[in-house]
């Protein structure tokens, strides 16, 4: 397997989703190149830290001001808002 390959196949390899040859290629390799051992830790670490952030709200008022700001859009009959 090539290192391309490999990187491609690291969010495959996370969700399960490659076959047993697959699988069995992707073990091998990561065991014998170390740039890509290096890469799938790197990757693994990322995943870890996005699954402990909790999602972005918006600012309280920020729906209501948007589409305010719609509004008084759609009543000029302009497509685009003057700043």
């Amino acid at each position: 397997m090539r290192c391309t390959r490999f990187r491609r196949l690291v969010v495959l390899m996370e969700v399960s989703a490659l076959s047993e040859r697959q699988r069995t290629a992707f073990h091998h390799h990561s065991e014998h190149c170390p740039l890509c051992a290096q890469f799938l830790t790197e990757m693994r670490t990322v995943q870890r830290l996005v699954r402990g952030q909790s999602a972005a709200l918006p600012p309280a008022g920020f729906q209501a001001s948007v589409m305010e700001r719609i509004r008084v859009v759609k009543s000029r009959g302009t497509q685009q808002p003057k700043a």
